[in-house]
């Protein structure tokens, strides 16, 4: 978890390097209202992105097939 000093580092940083931060939040945590009341926008309902992740056996059998 982030301290204050934490998030706002982070935030500096982003905005002298480039124009967005994106981050993921669970959909349970209770940080989802702080960050949208601070302007975050929640893509999955804006913008319809989907959260993938790949691990464990899926992981390693596209690791040994060929994606061409």
């Amino acid at each position: 978890m982030y301290s204050k000093v934490d998030l706002a580092f982070i935030i500096a940083e982003a905005a002298g390097i480039g124009s967005r931060l994106d981050f993921h939040v669970l959909e349970w945590n209770p940080a989802r209202a702080f960050y949208e009341a601070r302007g975050a926008l929640n893509l999955t309902q804006r913008e319809h992105w989907c959260y993938y992740r790949l691990a464990g056996d899926a992981l390693h059998a596209l690791a040994r097939s060929t994606l061409n």
